[in-house]
């Protein structure tokens, strides 16, 4: 564990242009996550602009995670040790929101990576109120969400620009973690898998998609379905 966080703040101490680090429990903590490699995902100016974001919210503090190199990912297996946040060496458990940034379709084999080393229930079927709600947001979730959309909670369809203020404000009304899903599946852009059922053609592709408990139904472009969302051939 003291590598682990040594190397955690060698990386801080050579940062520069940055979010200055906010203290948690100023409201909402959330964790914000790249599937992949501390250098790779700040190369991606996507995740820089949503970080800068977050932070810009007077009662959110936002801190930042990655999936570990090889090295650490053994030591974290070997020890037991949960995945911790860069800034403040905190358990991603134990936040609030875990905010996953996808990118490129193939960081979706990181994400089960990701909750594995958290310590965080990989389906979200298995999670409750005491657990991150589990937001995936990103490039690939404008492509195709249903490969992952057994472990996340929440899908972000469009820019976090924009949806970042609407899931701000509905997380400020919602009273219950099911009443804040049931409010963000009504809000344009966001896609709550647990509310729908998906049926798929023999070869994957997407057949039907059923909305339950309330769910607003699902519409999209002729062209867009053809193309589709799908799922690997089981």
């Amino acid at each position: 564990m003291k590598k682990i966080k040594d190397r955690n703040w060698k990386l801080l101490s050579e940062e520069t242009g940055l979010v200055h680090h906010k203290p948690r429990g100023l409201g909402l903590d959330i964790a914000l996550a790249y599937p992949n490699t501390y250098y790779i995902g700040m190369s991606n100016l996507g995740f820089q602009s949503v970080y800068q974001l977050f932070n810009s919210y007077s009662g959110v503090t936002c801190e930042r995670v990655f999936v570990p190199d090889p090295e650490i990912e053994q030591d974290l297996d070997r020890t037991r040790a949960p995945l911790l946040t860069l800034e403040s060496q905190t358990q991603v458990s134990e936040f609030d929101v875990l905010a996953i940034s996808v990118s490129f379709e193939t960081d979706y084999l990181n994400i089960p990576k990701l909750l594995r080393l958290s310590r965080i229930p990989i389906k979200a079927e298995d999670r409750n109120e005491w657990h991150p709600l589990i937001v995936m947001g990103g490039a690939a979730a404008f492509l195709n969400p249903e490969p992952v959309a057994d472990f996340v909670d929440v899908v972000c369809v469009g820019e976090g620009e924009v949806l970042v203020p609407s899931l701000m404000r509905v997380m400020n009304e919602a009273d219950s973690r099911e009443d804040l899903l049931l409010r963000l599946a009504r809000e344009p852009g966001f896609y709550v898998p647990k509310f729908y059922e998906v049926h798929y053609h023999e070869d994957g592709s997407l057949g039907t998609i059923h909305p339950t408990n309330g769910a607003p139904g699902i519409h999209y472009p002729q062209p867009y379905a053809q193309a589709g969302w799908s799922r690997p051939v089981r």
